[in-house]
C-alpha cells in the first residue's frame, strides 16, 4: 500500500480500478489499517477474472468487493452489454483482467529496478515501458 499512497497521494490521482491478483489481500490490509475510507470512494480493487472463481465462495469479501464483472451495477464499466448475431442481449467482461495479469507478469521482470525509483521517475519509466509493450505486441498481431 506505501506504493500506491506515493504513487497516488491524492484522491483525485487515484484510479478508478486496480485490478491485481491479491486485490482481496489488499483489501483486508485496508480495512484492518482503517485507510479503507480514504480509497473506497476513489479506488475499487479487482482480481483477476480466474482468481475471482477460486476465492468466490469461500471469501465473502473477495466476493462483493473485488469482483471483476460484477451483475449488480455496482461497477458498470467493467461489465458491457453485447448482442449476439441473433440480438440476443448477453453480458460481457469490459475489461480483460487476463491481459492485465499478463502484462504485469512482464512488468515483474522490471520490479527491481522499479522499485528503487522516484515517482516521477518510476511515472515516466512506466509510461515507456508501456509503450514499447503496446509498440511490439502491435507489430505481433
Amino acid at each position: 500500500m506505501d506504493f500506491l499512497e506515493d504513487v497516488y497521494p491524492t484522491q483525485e490521482s487515484r484510479p478508478s480500478y486496480v485490478c491485481i491478483d491479491k486485490a482481496c489481500v489488499v483489501l483486508k490490509y485496508l480495512i484492518n489499517s482503517h485507510n479503507w475510507n480514504i480509497w473506497k470512494t476513489s479506488t475499487r480493487f479487482v482480481v483477476d477474472s480466474y482468481h475471482y472463481i477460486n476465492h468466490r465462495v469461500t471469501d465473502y469479501l473477495c466476493h462483493i468487493y473485488c469482483n471483476p464483472s460484477p451483475l449488480n451495477g455496482s461497477a458498470p464499466n467493467l461489465v458491457v452489454v453485447e448482442r449476439d448475431v441473433h440480438g440476443n442481449q448477453h453480458y460481457k467482461r469490459a475489461f480483460n483482467t487476463q491481459a492485465c495479469e499478463q502484462l504485469n507478469a512482464w512488468l515483474g521482470g522490471f520490479q527491481s529496478i522499479l522499485n528503487r525509483m522516484t515517482v516521477d521517475n518510476f511515472n515516466w519509466t512506466l509510461h515507456a515501458l508501456l509503450f514499447i509493450h503496446t509498440q511490439s505486441y502491435s507489430k505481433a498481431i
